[in-house]
């Protein structure tokens, strides 16, 4: 995990040697550990059989729901991130300011959990990079970032 320093991020302190701190906000190191929670809790539920994914985790909803939640939850910061004018003058223009509302995901079979969390946790991290290259608040996309990770390791505690 990164660490801001003592000085906090940003440029260095006057009178301060050495180069420049990159300034606060998302770094690839940031989307790796996303990357890597993801895979954990995929290959978990991809480890796990129908029987187990249907059974209540903790008294609650089952494995398989839990995951389709979490699920559906990157799914709608995955459309909240989404460029809306791909192709805009000065390249992608990126709303962040918009709540994520759209599409709901499709109700799959329980042993699928794992697979569809995959590819919507990977279609999160390919619109995160996206917007982390194209627009300057790298801070919004950090929030998502470890929004992302606090949902991915809830899960990972109850399977």
């Amino acid at each position: 995990m990164r660490s801001a320093g003592a000085s906090g991020a940003g440029s260095n302190p006057v009178g301060a040697s050495g180069p420049p701190r990159e300034p606060p906000g998302v770094h690839p190191e940031d989307l790796v550990r996303l990357a890597h929670e993801l895979d954990q809790v995929v290959e978990r539920l991809r480890g796990m059989s129908g029987g187990r994914l249907e059974q209540p985790a903790a008294g609650g909803p089952t494995r398989a729901a839990i995951a389709r939640a979490v699920a559906q939850q990157l799914w709608a910061m995955t459309e909240a991130v989404h460029p809306v004018q791909p192709d805009g003058p000065d390249g992608p223009v990126v709303r962040t300011d918009r709540d994520p509302v759209s599409g709901v995901l499709p109700v799959l079979d329980a042993v699928a959990a794992g697979d569809q969390l995959a590819v919507v946790g990977y279609e999160l991290l390919a619109a995160l990079a996206r917007v982390r290259a194209a627009a300057g608040d790298n801070a919004w996309v950090l929030a998502r970032v470890e929004e992302s990770l606090g949902r991915l390791r809830e899960l990972r505690r109850a399977l």
